[in-house]
């Protein structure tokens, strides 16, 4: 599979495992993994968030990629509901990162722009969608 394939399928196995709570995103030119806006931390989404780690080479020409699954403070403790979230988004995740690990993710500069290009396209997309789904809700509103 090529490197950007890779990468791509990465992106939808964390955005589709985290039941879209986490996504993929660009910050100065860079992919990032992002936590949706409307995310509170509770029992239904513990505070677990997968974080992407990259490393370039010493000519700065190809890239590793490694994601590892960081606890996320909330201030605040847990009730047994909570620890059962907890509990269950901890196997989740943890699937989620073996199933990472068996891929090698060492992308070229040049994949890697492309992987940010799809990323862009696929925000440029959403944002789309968003905009129908309030006009559409905004006739139905207005009738």
């Amino acid at each position: 599979m090529a490197e950007l394939e890779k990468l791509q399928k990465a992106a939808e196995l964390i955005e589709a495992m985290t039941d879209g709570k986490q996504l993929f995103g660009t910050a100065d030119g860079m992919p990032q993994i992002f936590m949706d806006q409307g995310v509170e931390w509770q029992a239904e989404y513990p505070p677990l968030a997968i974080r992407m780690k990259r490393v370039p080479s010493a000519d700065g020409n190809q890239f590793t990629f490694g994601f590892r699954a960081h606890l996320e403070m909330t201030g605040s403790g847990m009730d047994a509901a909570a620890m059962r979230g907890f509990e269950k988004a901890v196997r989740k995740f943890r699937v989620l990162l073996d199933t990472l690990e068996t891929l090698s993710f060492t992308p070229t500069r040049s994949e890697l722009e492309q992987f940010v290009e799809w990323i862009e396209r696929r925000e440029e997309q959403a944002k789309k969608q968003a905009l129908e789904q309030k006009k559409d809700t905004g006739l139905i509103m207005g009738r």
